[in-house]
Parts: structure tokens; sequence; C-alpha cells
């Protein structure tokens, strides 16, 4: 018995994340404390490729709110937990995970507040309180740290899901340019897509926050994707959308995003009729709304194929926000289309396969909700 337990704790500890911290002293999160990533090592014939993943949060509009995360793990290091499991895209379970459940995991925890970029040399300072802007130099130190082995690596996927999803637009192609050619380097952003329009009230406030919390933190550091900031002198605040950034992304990408983002629903155009993933209780004017997002999601995902044809994506017209940590990634009943057989799961091997030598499937639901049916929760 004693011998039975000791291995069955030998397997679930294997299948964690472990805690770890920077080693360069700068690069610190909100409050003071240092930046930190969640690893698991690699093993047979993953032990050469790599998951770079950014996690999710909040790209936060005011000092205030910045000040109250700095005790949440959103602001600070000091309360992620020494191990962490993932499922989906992450499992270690073969049999549910069978493309990347050997592969080398590196999971940067999201503590900046600012979508994991910027840079600020002098904390702000709050009412007395201290608050250090460095999402750049944390992204950057993890990747040193890791760079010779990178180096020698034969893929290295770049993920992240929500703010995440959005940096893994932003910093993949930083990605290409420091590792070498021979390193194939890929992006898989999920539900990283935030379109450009207005609440249903009328307000720009997304739009007005980016531009404040660039004069704040991106006056020492720009934004990752250099042709972006070239190309948009005067309007940086475009490259923290997709829409805009998608043109300079130049390396092999597959978007994974819902057409009906949740997060988007509620924190974009500030609808809240969204229950249990239904829009059922939306009046007709909140779905009119919702629909023009729907549309704006959808042009910018079928966008991206017809200018870069080694595109894939993933875009179900059901009600979600982030996909690939959970059970959602090989769900049956997360199919695109409908009732096709293409989860997530297998729409992403089928690209991973085929993105070099074109004539791709895109993936992209051409029903509204809740015509697939399996996920509308209608």
């Amino acid at each position: 018995m004693k011998l039975t337990l000791i291995i069955v704790w030998f397997v679930v500890a294997s299948f964690a994340q472990n805690l770890y911290f920077v080693s360069d002293p700068e690069a610190l999160c909100l409050d003071g404390s240092l930046g930190s990533y969640y690893f698991a090592e690699g093993y047979g014939s993953g032990s050469d490729n790599y998951i770079f993943h950014f996690s999710g949060g909040a790209i936060e509009r005011i000092v205030v709110v910045e000040l109250s995360l700095q005790k949440t793990q959103l602001g600070s290091s000091k309360y992620n937990d020494p191990k962490t499991t993932y499922d989906g895209f992450f499992s270690r379970s073969q049999s549910s995970n069978p493309d990347f459940y050997n592969w080398n995991i590196i999971n940067i925890n999201y503590c900046d507040g600012t979508g994991h970029q910027g840079y600020r040399k002098d904390a702000a300072v709050y009412n007395g309180k201290k608050l250090y802007f460095r999402g750049e130099r944390i992204v950057k130190s993890i990747i040193n740290e890791f760079y010779e082995r990178l180096s020698r690596g034969a893929t290295v996927i770049v993920s992240g899901c929500s703010a995440g999803g959005l940096a893994a637009y932003y910093w993949v192609d930083y990605f290409r340019g420091v590792l070498p050619l021979n390193v194939q380097v890929l992006g898989v952003p999920d539900s990283g897509i935030f379109i450009d329009m207005k609440s249903i009230d009328g307000s720009e406030l997304p739009k007005l926050s980016l531009i404040e919390m660039q004069k704040l933190v991106n006056q020492e550091a720009s934004n990752p994707n250099t042709e972006c900031v070239q190309s948009n002198p005067n309007e940086l605040w475009r490259c923290f959308y997709a829409q805009y950034l998608l043109r300079y992304v130049n390396v092999p990408i597959f978007i994974v995003n819902s057409l009906y983002d949740s997060a988007s629903i509620q924190d974009l155009l500030q609808i809240s009729c969204v229950t249990r993933n239904s829009l059922s209780g939306c009046s007709q004017k909140e779905r009119k709304y919702i629909e023009e997002l729907h549309t704006s999601i959808q042009t910018v995902v079928s966008g991206r194929k017809s200018i870069f044809r080694d595109s894939g994506s993933f875009a179900p017209a059901c009600v979600e926000h982030c996909f690939l940590q959970t059970t959602y990634y090989q769900s049956s009943s997360w199919q695109v289309p409908g009732k096709s057989g293409f989860t997530i799961q297998k729409s992403l091997r089928q690209w991973l396969v085929q993105f070099n030598v074109g004539n791709l499937d895109n993936h992209i639901d051409s029903v509204d909700w809740p015509s697939n049916q399996a996920c509308s929760n209608a």
C-alpha cells in the first residue's frame, strides 16, 4: 500500500508546473515583487519544443485600480501557488493532449497591469505608495533565461489568453527576430481580439484608457511590435488592437477567438445581459450591438487569412472567452462548423501539419448565435 501511494503521488506531481522567480532584480511586478512564471519540463519527443504562454488579466485603466491589484496575483508574485496545473492545450496527459503533452511549457504570470509590456524606470508614486511598471523587463528576462534552450529548439509556440492573447500578437515577431532562423516560431493567440468600437452608451473608455496607459508606461519602451510602432507614430494605441496589429504580424498564426467574445461584450461594449453564456436575456438594442461586434471579429479573423495564406483559425459563434487552458480544447461540443468533427484540438493539429503548404480550411462559423447549437447554451 505504501508503494502504491508513492507511485500515485509521483504521477500527479509530474503533471504540475512549478513556480519560478525571474533572476533579473529589475523585472518587477506592480508591488515591487519579482516577476514569475510557471515551468514544466518537456521530455521525449517534446524535449526540444516550447509553448511560451502569456497569462491573462485586465489592462488596467486607472492608478487606483493598479493599487488594488497589488494584493492579488495580477499585481504581485507573492500570492502565486508553488505549483499549478492546467487542462486542455497544457495537459500533461498523453491520451487527452497527444500533440503537446510532453512539450516544455513556460507560463508567464501577469503581474504588471499593462499587458505584459511597457517599462518605466522610476516607480510611480500614488498616495505615498510605489507602483512599478516593468512588463517588458519581465518578459525579456524570462526569454533571456531560456534563450540558449530556445535557440536550440525545433518549435516555439507563442500563446496567451485574453490580455495575454493580445500580448502574444505583439510579442510573437520579437521571438522571431531574436531566435535563429532554424527555430520554427508560431503564434496561437487565444481570445486576444478586442475591437476598436464604442460602448453601447457611446463612450470610448477602452481606447482612452490605452492612450493614458501609454503616457504612463510607454515613454521608455514602445509596443514590442516595432513595425506597427514605426507605421503608426501618431496613433500608437492602434498597436494594442489586433484588427490593426495583424497586418504587421509576419509569423504564421492560428487564431482562437469566439465571434461573441464574452469579455468584449461585458468590458468593451458595457453590455451586461449575458447569463450563463446565453444572449437570450438581451434586448433587441443590445443584440443588434452585439451582432456588430460579431461581424467585426469575423472580419478580422477572415481578413488575416486573405493576406497571409499560412494563417489558421477556430472562431465559434458561441459566447465564451479563453479556450486553450480548459476542457473546451478537446470538447466535441465546440466544433466549427457545428457537427463537422473539427474541435479546437483537431483544427489546430491540421494547421500545424499543413500551414506551410497552404490550401488550409479556416474554421470560422458562418452562422449567428445560437445556430451552432452544441456550444450556444441557448
